[in-house]
């Protein structure tokens, strides 16, 4: 059974171009994405999954350089993207990931995926009311389930957000939800990065940060704005793009 990480990631973001790319000390977004992906306990494979428009050639060249598996699909058909992207590299279990989320948890998706084998529902996440803060949680599902996703979803939204039809119709579908630890809950936090504020906090998270014995983790981070919540304020009055429908 091959378990893999694929993560979307394009240039032409509408809120923030380029964010990928964008530098948070001495390493792009992306590459602290799939440093923290590498040190997972599951994954077989890490692919990125981007567009064959020319700027996004730049995260094809550093996914060459960090040895990890890419490839090139449709631009705004997202779910077609990841079927492809599935379907090329034969992987049976795909893990989402969105290269925005330089948070992702490593420790959270591990639990995520182990989840999603023990209780094998049609799909397992870590968000939602009671699970990791927004930009540090993924998603958990099989390629099978993303090529009936392709040929049933209809909308563009459904499309661009993979698996929005799930959410949609939960009545049809198995989720499974993995709690956060205590402290990770009612954070109230944006962690991930689509706007010049979201990368503001993320910077000044950093730059406190950064010499932590720790490092630059979702755990400390936590800890730090649990201690100075004023910091939130950065990017509070932000509207989260794309909310998913939660059933928990």
């Amino acid at each position: 059974m091959r378990i893999a990480a694929i993560i979307q990631a394009r240039m032409n973001s509408e809120r923030l171009p380029g964010k990928s790319l964008m530098k948070v000390g001495d390493k792009a977004v992306l590459e602290y994405i799939i440093e923290n992906l590498k040190t997972s306990r599951y994954l077989a494979w890490i692919v990125l999954a981007t567009t064959k428009r020319e700027e996004d050639k730049a995260l094809l060249q550093l996914a060459k350089k960090l040895r990890i598996s890419a490839f090139a699909g449709s631009e705004n058909n997202v779910l077609t993207r990841y079927k492809d992207s599935a379907e090329a590299f034969g992987l049976d279990i795909v893990v989402r990931i969105t290269g925005d989320n330089i948070l992702t948890d490593v420790e959270g998706m591990d639990r995520t995926i182990a989840l999603y084998l023990k209780e094998e529902p049609d799909l397992a996440i870590n968000g939602g009311k009671h699970g990791y803060p927004l930009g540090t949680a993924v998603e958990v599902l099989s390629f099978k389930l993303l090529q009936r996703l392709n040929e049933i979803a209809r909308s563009v939204d459904e499309r661009e957000h993979v698996t929005l039809y799930i959410y949609k119709n939960q009545d049809k579908y198995c989720i499974s939800y993995l709690k956060a630890p205590i402290d990770y809950r009612d954070l109230d936090v944006r962690l991930t990065i689509d706007t010049p504020e979201d990368m503001s906090l993320i910077r000044e998270l950093y730059g406190k940060l950064k010499e932590h014995k720790e490092g630059f983790k979702l755990a400390t981070i936590v800890e730090y704005l649990r201690k100075y919540p004023e910091l939130k304020r950065i990017n509070s009055h932000i509207k989260q793009k794309n909310v998913f429908l939660r059933s928990k």
